[in-house]
Order: structure tokens, then sequence, then C-alpha cells
């Protein structure tokens, strides 16, 4: 085989690969479509209370760790503030409307170590699980310069929830 054919099989492999990625990506966001009518979105004229800046992780369907939730800004790990306002919690990634996370008794944080494709050292990340419309979901973020205790605790306060 000459160097030049190599090279073409490469890169064939390459593109090959590269098609097999973009299509999957493609069916887990259009097998994820209709969640986003459950979306709540934030008045961007209300006050945000207590915004932490923050790495949005992903969010994933509850009790499937590995089950990635492709829809809207819950798609794409992003920079992101979290924070909290009368109605619930306010998701603000990078480039996307804001998203409100109604407080219930439904909305419940927690410490994780690992999510999707994320490992961090023990109880480094928070985890809030919620319910968009009928499905059940928990996202994470890697809170920067926050007292993540703290932060688990009055989520957890303003919604009533009865765990830590």
């Amino acid at each position: 085989m000459t160097q030049e054919l190599s090279g073409l099989l490469m890169v064939a492999l390459a593109v090959l690969a590269l098609s097999g990625a973009a299509w999957g990506w493609r069916r887990r966001k259009a097998s994820y479509r209709d969640w986003a009518e459950f979306f709540t979105w934030f008045d961007p004229e209300r006050e945000v209370r207590d915004g932490q800046e923050c790495l949005y992780v992903g969010t994933s369907e509850a009790g499937v760790p590995l089950q990635r939730v492709a829809v809207g800004p819950l798609s794409y790990r992003a920079k992101a503030t979290l924070g909290f306002s009368t109605d619930g919690l306010v998701l603000e990634t990078r480039g996307a409307n804001a998203l409100l996370l109604p407080y219930s008794p439904s909305l419940m944080a927690g410490r994780a170590t690992w999510t999707i494709d994320r490992g961090v050292e023990p109880d480094g990340l928070l985890m809030v699980q919620w319910s968009l419309g009928p499905h059940r979901v928990e996202s994470y973020f890697r809170m920067v310069d926050s007292n993540l205790e703290q932060i688990v605790s009055t989520i957890n306060q303003a919604s009533g929830a009865d765990t830590q």
C-alpha cells in the first residue's frame, strides 16, 4: 500500500467517524425536541438575587446519568449564572434566554462527584433535580468560588424539599 493510499484511507475513516457522530447528535436532539414545550422562560425584567457564576455541565434524565437531555439551552456545556427569584432558580447560560426552574417540592438540590462527561473531587458538583413537564431531570453545575453547602441548603429550603 502506498503512502498516498494510506493517507486517503485515514481521511475517509475520519470523515466516516465524524459523520456518524453528527448523525447521532442530530438523532438525540430530535428525540428531545418535544421537551422544549415544557420550558418556563424567565422574564429578564424580573429581579434575580444572589447570582452565582458557574459552569453548566449538563442535564440528564433522572436515574439515567449518561442520557444527556439535548434540548434548547440544556444541550451544551456553558458558562452560566445560577440565581434565585421569587418563583424559582434562574439558569442563564451564555448566548441563551434565561430558564426558570420553578420552586416546588420536586425541586431538590444535592452534591455529586460525576455526571455525563465530567468527574471532579468528591461532592464537587451541584446537582439540582427538577421536573421538566412530566419528565424528571437532573442538572449539574460546577460552582465557581461559592459555598456549595449553603447553595444546596438555600435551594432545598426555598423549594420545600425535605432532603439536603
